[in-house]
C-alpha cells in the first residue's frame, strides 16, 4: 500500500517545468514539502525518473519558487507526480509558510 508521510493540500498553483525537451506549463493538482502532482497544459514527453526543474508561483509572491531536482514518480496523461528531490533553504520555508497558511485556510472551512 502507497501511504505518504505527509498529507498533500488540493491545489491550483501555476507551474512551469523543464526536461529535455524544454519548458512546459501547467498547474498543480494538489502539493506538500515533498512533492505534488501536476497537471500539463499539452501531453508532456515524460517517463518515469526523468529529472525536471520545477517554478512553482506561489499565491501572493512575484518570484517563483523553483525546485531543482525534481523527479517524475508516475506519469498518467497530461498528469504526473514528482518527488523534490532538493531545495534551497530559503525555498523549503518559503513553501513551508506557503502550506502553513493552506493548512489553516483549509481548517478554518471545515
Amino acid at each position: 500500500m502507497n501511504q505518504r508521510a505527509r498529507a498533500r493540500h488540493a491545489t491550483v498553483i501555476p507551474v512551469r517545468f523543464r526536461w529535455l525537451d524544454g519548458w512546459s506549463e501547467g498547474t498543480t493538482a494538489n502539493l506538500n514539502a515533498r512533492g505534488c502532482a501536476i497537471t500539463a497544459s499539452a501531453r508532456p514527453s515524460l517517463a518515469r525518473g526523468s529529472f525536471l526543474m520545477i517554478e512553482l508561483r506561489l499565491a501572493s509572491e512575484t518570484k517563483p519558487m523553483l525546485v531543482n531536482p525534481s523527479v517524475v514518480r508516475w506519469v498518467q496523461g497530461e498528469r504526473f507526480g514528482i518527488e523534490f528531490l532538493s531545495n534551497r533553504p530559503v525555498d523549503e520555508q518559503r513553501l513551508a509558510q506557503f502550506l502553513e497558511t493552506f493548512s489553516a485556510a483549509e481548517s478554518g472551512s471545515k
